[in-house]
């Protein structure tokens, strides 16, 4: 069986038609669907509850807060183990793909050398792939470099070598994008599912450190893909000031896990969200002089 939990925050009509679109072919496993409803302040969890409510296949709750990404799906995570599901898979609510894939993925499962998270070919909407972008994770300076808003002027979207599956195309990488996350169920549950020290983003590098010390190695596998409509809700309800804060609390996470020297690297990224604050702010002031 393939559990699948999916958060909803808000954007029911995304999950109502991700829900159909699993629903509409059968595959050779058995799907077992948990929606999670993150504490929606609009009428999410009732509607869904609505529309779904004929479907055996699907179980929904609703979380008493919005505690974030992390939080939020762990809650579906463990309630799938009442049904033994073989495998997880965890979906943002913004991804399209055709459900046939999962059987392939669960036959690409027991090929791979020590796989951990593997997941499909990530597409944005306009057709754009993802395949061959180095999916390693950041060094400190990448981050700090991040944090400053100036990453875009010295990253280089290095590439990486395919590895052959058999007749399959596949790619090594550090780690897999959250949006849609493919691995062994008992593996997930036991590093505990998702990091829940985070609120959003850097789910991904945090996982890929429990998959290192786990010896397993994540992969894309390229000869099936899904779109995602990139950052929808985020950019929907988070300002993008809100959204950096948020990236240097995961980047400060990471750091004083996994990082040597972390007091310091602490110090040196809240020091670079001050830059990008007044970076930000005289850009917003200037930029409203110019439109006068």
């Amino acid at each position: 069986m393939i559990g699948i939990v999916i958060l909803n925050y808000k954007t029911y009509l995304d999950t109502e038609r991700l829900v159909g679109d699993i629903l509409s072919r059968r595959i050779k496993h058995d799907i077992r669907i948990v929606i999670v409803d993150n504490a929606s302040p609009n009428e999410s969890f009732e509607y869904l509850n609505n529309a779904l409510k004929n479907l055996d296949q699907i179980e929904i709750i609703q979380s008493s807060c919005n505690a974030g990404f992390a939080k939020g799906n762990n809650v579906g995570l463990r309630l799938l183990k009442k049904y033994s599901p073989s495998f997880a898979l965890v979906l943002n609510n913004d991804v399209h793909f055709d459900v046939e894939i999962l059987d392939h993925l669960v036959e690409m499962y027991s090929k791979l050398n020590s796989p951990g998270i593997i997941s499909p070919l990530q597409k944005l909407p306009e057709n754009k792939s993802l395949e061959a972008y180095k999916w390693t994770c950041n060094t400190f300076w990448d981050d700090f470099l991040s944090t400053c808003g100036i990453m875009r002027f010295f990253y280089n979207k290095s590439f990486i070598p395919e590895v052959n599956a058999g007749e399959n195309r596949v790619q090594c990488v550090d780690f897999i994008p959250g949006c849609f996350i493919f691995i062994d169920y008992n593996l997930f549950e036991s590093i505990g599912f998702f990091d829940e020290s985070t609120f959003l983003f850097c789910e991904e590098r945090l996982l890929f450190k429990q998959m290192q010390k786990k010896n397993r190695q994540n992969y894309f596998i390229l000869d099936c893909f899904y779109v995602h409509e990139h950052s929808k809700t985020i950019n929907n309800e988070v300002s993008l000031l809100k959204q950096k804060r948020l990236l240097l609390e995961g980047y400060i996470i990471f750091t004083q896990k996994y990082r040597r020297f972390p007091q310091l690297k602490v110090f040196l990224l809240k020091f670079a969200f001050i830059i990008y604050s007044i970076k930000t702010r005289l850009k917003f002031v200037f930029g409203s002089l110019f439109n006068l």
